[in-house]
C-alpha cells in the first residue's frame, strides 16, 4: 500500500488529499456511502449494492500466543499437538469482530474459553502480549513481536486461516472521476 500511495501523489504530482484512516469494513463501507471518503482497503464480509469490491490479494493469518503463555511453554516442551489442542480449547481467544466469529471456527477446534471481540490489530496484539488470550494475526503484522521474542505462532502447518484483502469504492465513480480511475488502476498494480 505504501508503493501506491506514493504512485498516486506522484502522478498527481501532489495536487491529491491523502487521509488514512483504520476503521472497521462496516466503518469504511458507511464512510464511502456518505462520500466521507472515495476508496477503503479492507476485508469485507458482507456486500452492500451501491459499492463494488474489488479482490487485491490474500493475507495468511496464523494463532498466536505469547512466549510466556502455558500453552508457549507446551509448544517448548514439544508436547503432542492433541495436548497442545486441548489446551487450546480452554485458552482466552482474542477476535475481530467483522469476522463474525468465521476466525474462531477457522481455529479447528472447539473454544470453550472466553472470547472477546476487537475490531482491530492493534488491539488483538495487545491482548495476545498480555500472555490471556490466543488469536489470528496476519504474519506480516505478527512478525515484529516475534522477532522480538514476545509472540509465537501456535500450530502453523496445522492452524491457518486466509482473508481477502478488496479495495472498496462507490459504483460507477471509477467512469466519472478521474482521480478514482487512476487511482483504481495503481492499486490494482500494486
Amino acid at each position: 500500500m505504501d508503493k501506491a500511495i506514493g504512485e498516486i501523489s506522484n502522478y498527481f504530482q501532489g495536487r491529491v488529499h491523502i487521509d488514512l484512516i483504520v476503521k472497521n469494513p462496516y466503518d469504511l463501507e458507511t464512510h464511502l456511502l456518505d462520500k466521507r471518503i472515495d476508496i477503503a482497503l479492507g476485508i469485507f464480509e458482507s456486500r452492500h449494492d451501491s459499492i463494488c469490491y474489488i479482490p487485491l490479494y490474500q493475507e495468511t493469518d496464523y494463532l498466536y500466543c505469547a512466549t510466556d503463555s502455558a500453552v508457549a511453554q507446551l509448544l517448548r516442551d514439544n508436547a503432542a499437538e492433541a495436548n497442545v489442542v486441548t489446551c487450546l480449547k480452554a485458552q482466552k481467544f482474542a477476535a475481530r469482530t467483522f469476522l463474525n466469529k468465521t476466525d474462531v471456527q477457522d481455529a479447528g477446534f472447539q473454544v470453550s474459553g472466553e472470547i472477546s471481540f476487537t475490531s482491530n490489530l492493534e488491539a488483538i496484539a495487545f491482548m495476545l502480549l498480555s500472555g490471556q488470550f490466543i488469536g489470528f494475526l496476519p504474519s506480516h503484522y505478527a512478525q515484529r513481536h516475534i522477532d522480538a521474542g514476545r509472540l509465537q505462532p501456535i500450530l502453523p502447518s496445522a492452524i491457518s486461516r486466509t482473508s481477502n484483502i478488496e479495495l472498496a469504492h462507490r459504483k460507477g465513480e471509477e467512469k466519472t472521476r478521474k482521480i478514482m480511475a487512476n487511482s483504481l488502476r495503481i492499486f490494482k498494480n500494486n
